[in-house]
């Protein structure tokens, strides 16, 4: 059995994904497309762990609304406008010392 316990409650995403059934949904689906890139990365047979406890949950009793505006959990100073993927490309060009990448070119906006 596994047991979960509450994490990051207050994070903008964590609130983000309560909003919305279809927020749930979306970052449901990153979690499988996120999954599938790792087993493929890293040549993997076997499922990321955080994808085995995901895949499984009901899905929560939550406002069945269209997805709302995206949070970004960032510095202000990488907030491009209301652009989030500017303002994630932003936000990532800042920790591009750690970021590695296996099997895969690195992007050029790095």
């Amino acid at each position: 059995m596994i047991y979960l316990t509450k994490t990051h409650v207050n994070h903008p995403c964590s609130k983000w994904v309560r909003d919305s059934k279809q927020n749930y949904q979306w970052l449901y689906d990153l979690t499988k497309y996120l999954n599938d890139e790792y087993k493929f990365r890293y040549n993997k047979d076997v499922d990321h762990k955080s994808w085995t406890v995901v895949k499984d949950l009901p899905v929560p009793d939550i406002p069945n609304v269209p997805m709302t505006r995206w949070a970004r959990a960032m510095p202000d100073e990488c907030k491009i406008g209301n652009d989030v993927v500017e303002s994630y490309k932003t936000y990532y060009k800042t920790k591009g010392k750690i970021l590695t990448y296996k099997n895969r070119v690195r992007p050029r906006w790095l």
